[in-house]
């Protein structure tokens, strides 16, 4: 058991911020990048003319993208699940928060946040907050919620 614990805490070491790559385990290679099987996500489609609707205080909801992209996203993410199950792509949590998911730019994709927000999603985000300041930047990411994945997404404060 005690081994085990310094196994596990000198694995948790390795992952540490700013410790650098986790530690390959022997006669096992280090999974390379993923690379996205349709490039093409990167490029953002125009946002659709539709508002958003608050549904509850301070909650919006409304279709931004075409079903037809969201559709190539949602294959792409579950191309990117595939990979991890065949252990061919490392999982990483998106952050704290989560233990199921990942960040866009470990599915290839680490301009899209960026590229919404040219496209129109910061400025639809200061019509429903304003006052708080233009969006100049994102962390993007996917969190797959339910069986197999995060019960939920607690109350915090970004």
């Amino acid at each position: 058991m005690i081994g085990g614990l310094r196994r596990l805490r000198g694995w948790l070491r390795g992952r540490a911020p700013g410790a650098g790559p986790a530690p390959v385990r022997a006669g096992r290679a280090e999974p390379a990048a993923y690379r996205p099987g349709d490039p093409g996500l990167i490029e953002v489609p125009e946002l659709e003319a539709g508002g958003l609707e608050e549904v509850a205080p301070g909650v919006f909801q409304g279709r931004l993208l075409p079903e037809e992209w969201t559709g190539r996203l949602l294959e792409e993410v579950k191309r990117w699940e595939a990979a991890l199950l065949r252990g061919e792509v490392r999982e990483e949590p998106p952050n704290s928060m989560h233990r199921y998911g990942a960040p866009l730019e470990r599915l290839g994709l680490a301009a899209l946040g960026d590229r919404l927000l040219a496209r129109g999603l910061a400025a639809r985000m200061e019509l429903a907050f304003p006052g708080t300041g233009p969006l100049t930047e994102s962390h993007a990411f996917i969190v797959r919620y339910g069986a197999g994945g995060d019960d939920g997404l607690d109350l915090h404060v970004d």
